[in-house]
């Protein structure tokens, strides 16, 4: 009797392994994406995992999650993390090692190009995190995501308080109020450009998170220094709502992967404003659309979006010059 049920657990053992195998895995069927039969730039067909070929490395609130989810559509990227995208390897998880972070990235096929999105380490501490980057994967690539600063100011605001605070729109006017002036008035103190940076460093993860993140350009040339025009792209965080098709187009330039997210692939959602991607022969997923932001919250008054206006201004200027063309910012 043992051995018979021994045998008919065998049996139920087999056909669960047959039905599981037939199931097509829409992330790695080469049927399903026909593309994947073709190796990309960064890896052999052989490679059975690795350190990530490109990271999103910011800014935070500016649209990345977004994004991501439409390039993780296209079944070509693996992703550390299926929710976040994120691993903050290089901020929260150091200690954890290489092996475990080379572990994140473990794919059957080799061919797809692996991805991170950790937003935060364009203006994360420390600042030798390129460099760390670089150490792991000599090849490596990186997208920085540009936008409005004000307005990602009160976007991360919002992100962090809205749940426990009813009066938005006027606890961020307080907590402008304070940080604005303190953050300046500590900016002011240091001597020069050089200092003025490792301060803002020191304190990213600080109560004026959301306004010191948005000081790009105490970020930008570290990060240059690392990764040349050919290894770093910047988009313009704005655009991938206006005309994402534009950004969609850079990106899959940048990386030299296949053209795979075409302008006939958007359709503009009446009802929200905002573009859906349709699926396609080449994106068998289910429609993606961009989710547009509340419009039940309170905007902040317009004295302080003037003082914000203010603030980031000369920052802004600076920027501006370092990458030879203008955003229009307020």
């Amino acid at each position: 009797m043992k051995r018979l049920r021994k045998l008919l657990l065998l049996n139920v053992i087999g056909i669960v392994l047959i039905i599981y195998n037939t199931i097509p895995d829409y992330r790695t069927n080469r049927n399903t994406f026909p593309h994947l039969q073709s190796t990309t730039p960064f890896r052999d067909s052989t490679d059975k995992g690795g350190f990530p070929d490109v990271i999103v490395i910011g800014v935070e609130g500016c649209g990345n999650t977004v994004m991501m989810n439409f390039l993780n559509a296209t079944g070509y990227f693996q992703v550390p993390n299926r929710t976040t995208y994120s691993s903050d390897f290089f901020t929260g998880n150091w200690e954890r090692g290489e092996e475990w972070y080379r572990s994140l990235f473990t794919q059957e096929n080799g061919q797809r190009i692996t991805i991170e999105n950790s937003p935060h380490y364009f203006y994360a501490y420390p600042p030798t995190i390129p460099q760390k980057m670089l150490t792991l994967n000599p090849n490596m690539k990186v997208i920085l995501q540009l936008c409005d600063p004000i307005q990602r100011a009160f976007s991360c605001y919002v992100h962090n308080h809205k749940h426990y605070t009813p009066n938005i729109a006027g606890a961020f006017a307080e907590y402008a109020r304070v940080h604005l002036l303190q953050l300046q008035g500590e900016l002011n103190t240091k001597i020069d450009f050089h200092h003025q940076e490792r301060h803002v460093l020191s304190k990213w993860n600080s109560r004026n998170r959301c306004i010191q993140a948005g000081l790009y350009v105490y970020h930008l040339e570290r990060w240059q220094k690392s990764f040349n025009h050919s290894r770093m792209l910047i988009l313009d965080g704005d655009d991938m709502i206006r005309e994402p098709w534009t950004s969609y187009a850079k990106i899959q330039d940048f990386l030299e992967m296949p053209k795979l997210i075409h302008k006939e692939d958007w359709v503009l959602n009446n009802k929200t404003g905002q573009y859906c991607l349709k699926p396609s022969s080449r994106i068998p997923k289910p429609p993606l659309c961009v989710q547009p932001k509340s419009t039940d919250i309170q905007q902040p008054k317009e004295e302080i979006i003037s003082a914000f206006t203010t603030f980031y201004k000369p920052y802004n200027e600076e920027l501006f010059k370092i990458l030879g063309y203008r955003y229009p910012w307020q």
